[in-house]
């Protein structure tokens, strides 16, 4: 067999054929890409086809890790789709190649995304698995459906099996989705050390022209009074608070009578503590990445879930069974990742921009004011930071 005949084959084989073209990495925007062509650039190769820079390097080193990339989430029609010419052709959802090339930011420069398009065999593609949902949405539905199960049908019993559940590709029954969910935070490594020292604010809403200026008062609630909320059941103490003043105040004007006296103080840190941050989505790691984007569908869900966490809350509210879920799955994920259990949970405020909110799976009798502190001591009040306004 020839050197032609063999180059032909492996191109078929490989879905790309061999370009003569070059390229500098300035052309390309994803950074995967960029790297590639930065560790391979050779200033013999010649100018960049596109910008003329230089070094550049082969448009093969890129058409290999794309093509790559591409064929693990998605495949030609032809291979996976049913075809209905009464039906407008193929029943997928389908991109063409030049599509996908954007929606991976590949490169802003249309003559790169053409040249990168035109060496691809592949001019369409769709799913690679039309039977399961796309990457990351088999557990996001899971969640939707678990969250609704325990709102409305059983609550206590979630993890014995349902028999008549159906079981669907792609997707989890109820009771496989808590460790699922804590599954794929552990793969996202979301996990971080709080050093002894940080402050949180944190606001108690009382009677109007009533205020409180202790640890005991402006701290988490006694069991007997603990309200549900967002991470933590009716009878579960928990230290709610925010990273600002005006974001602690904020969080609780949502929910406040008008009128209310409400006495807001900082707390700091006795001892450092470990904490699952959902404050910011995990970037979802790159298609041509193939060392890592195997994390690619747990870190799609993440980004969905993360919102769902951050939904606006009303502590005790008539809405509390909305937030029956996030409680329940805050236990799987409290002593449920590797390492131990985690001392609480940060994310985004939805009420006040900029401002980080946290549960610290901390009681009263762990919260004392500055000066009194004992062994168990993890949160310090220092009174001097204790205000009084109405809301």
């Amino acid at each position: 067999m020839g050197m032609a005949k063999r180059m032909m084959m492996q191109a078929e084989e490989q879905g790309w054929s061999y370009s003569d073209a070059v390229v500098c990495s300035q052309c390309l925007d994803e950074p995967i890409l960029k790297q590639a062509v930065h560790q391979a650039a050779d200033t013999s190769l010649g100018p960049c086809k596109f910008c003329g820079g230089r070094p550049a390097a082969s448009l093969d080193v890129v058409l290999e890790l794309i093509v790559d990339g591409l064929r693990t989430e998605h495949d030609d029609p032809i291979n996976v789709a049913y075809y209905d010419s009464r039906e407008d052709g193929y029943q997928a959802a389908m991109q063409d190649t030049e599509e996908l090339l954007y929606e991976n930011d590949v490169s802003s420069d249309h003559a790169v995304i053409e040249a990168i398009a035109c060496s691809i065999h592949t001019t369409e593609w769709c799913d690679r698995d039309l039977a399961v949902p796309p990457v990351g949405m088999g557990l996001a539905w899971s969640w939707d459906r678990f969250r609704e199960e325990v709102r409305t049908r059983r609550r206590y019993t979630f993890l014995l099996p349902d028999p008549a559940e159906e079981d669907e590709p792609g997707m989890h029954l109820v009771h496989e989705v808590p460790a699922a969910v804590t599954r794929a935070v552990q793969l996202a490594d979301l996990v971080i050390d709080l050093p002894a020292g940080d402050t949180w604010w944190r606001a108690r809403v009382g009677k109007a022209g009533e205020t409180f200026s202790t640890a005991s008062e402006i701290g988490p609630p006694p069991s007997a009074y603990a309200r549900s909320n967002r991470m933590t059941a009716a009878g579960i103490s928990a230290f709610y608070g925010a990273s600002t003043r005006a974001g602690a105040v904020g969080e609780v004007s949502k929910y406040a009578d008008p009128g209310s006296g409400l006495s807001v103080g900082e707390f700091a840190l006795h001892r450092g503590v470990r904490v699952l941050d959902l404050r910011t989505p995990p970037p979802v790691p790159s298609l041509f990445n193939a060392a890592d984007r195997d994390r690619r569908p747990a870190t799609v869900f993440l980004r969905e879930f993360i919102k769902s966490i951050g939904e606006p809350t009303r502590p005790g509210g008539s809405d509390e069974v909305t937030y029956i879920p996030t409680q329940i799955i805050t236990e799987f994920l409290r002593y449920g990742l590797p390492g131990g259990p985690v001392d609480g949970i940060l994310w985004r405020s939805t009420a006040v921009a900029d401002v980080d909110c946290c549960v610290l799976f901390a009681t009263p009798e762990e919260c004392a004011d500055r000066g009194s502190e004992t062994l168990d001591t993890r949160l310090v009040l220092d009174h001097r930071t204790i205000t009084h306004q109405t809301v």
